[in-house]
């Protein structure tokens, strides 16, 4: 395998990934880490990923942090819960979004002014539905919320929700969405490290149902251990 030093930043951190990986928590490899500290902190931020997939980010919604996340630049997370029996406060998400996404950006705090909207939903016995959608925020920071309603006799008005951030910085992303078909609660985000890796368990607090003050709280108490 070719010397690290002769490598591009991302091959750098690619085979440093794989290594780290094939280490198990331990004084190994806390060892192994601390010796390239230095090092990793001088390559750029965005070349040091961890993809969602990543068995490092496993036990982050539980407020578990692999201690190898500290040489990480940035990362994308994820999950996908279905049959989850919880339920969203969804009458405080547009406060919740702002907070989770504040935690990406500092900057990110639109004011909850309604910029568009838009509700076809109709009930029609059991065959109506239809979409609802606004836009909330300024020029610079919105909250877009999109949902599509289906009606049937057996299940009534039944739908799939979706909020998104918009305006964060280049390279950050946060979607959350709630679906009534599969009782499913789905995040996805991406940003610098550790910021994107401690809104894992302030999501957890969301899908048992919290309310703002309580993610808010969840927020203000999750820090990595290495911050």
């Amino acid at each position: 395998m070719a010397r690290l030093d002769r490598q591009m930043p991302s091959e750098r951190w690619s085979a440093l990934y794989e290594r780290l990986s094939q280490h198990e928590p331990g004084a190994g490899l806390d060892r192994l880490i601390a010796s390239h500290r230095a090092e990793v902190a001088t390559w750029p931020a965005t070349e040091r990923f961890v993809a969602p997939e990543s068995p490092w980010l496993a036990g982050l919604f539980e407020g578990r942090f692999d201690p190898r996340l500290e040489l990480a630049g940035y990362a994308r997370i994820g999950q996908v819960l279905t049959r989850h029996a919880g339920s969203l406060a969804h009458r405080e998400m547009f406060g919740i979004i702002s907070a989770l996404a504040a935690r990406l950006d500092p900057t990110f705090a639109p004011p909850d002014v309604v910029l568009a909207e838009q509700n076809t939903i109709t009930s029609a016995s059991g065959c109506g539905g239809g979409q609802e959608t606004w836009t909330r925020g300024n020029a610079a920071h919105t909250i877009r919320f999109s949902s599509n309603a289906t009606e049937s006799p057996s299940l009534g008005m039944r739908s799939e929700d979706e909020w998104a951030a918009i305006g964060l910085p280049p390279g950050c992303t946060l979607s959350v969405g709630s679906g009534d078909f599969f009782d499913d609660r789905t995040l996805s985000a991406a940003g610098p490290c550790p910021a994107v890796l401690e809104l894992g368990p302030a999501w957890s607090a969301v899908v048992r149902g919290a309310t703002l003050d309580e993610v808010r709280r969840v927020l203000a108490q999750t820090r990595v251990p290495w911050r």
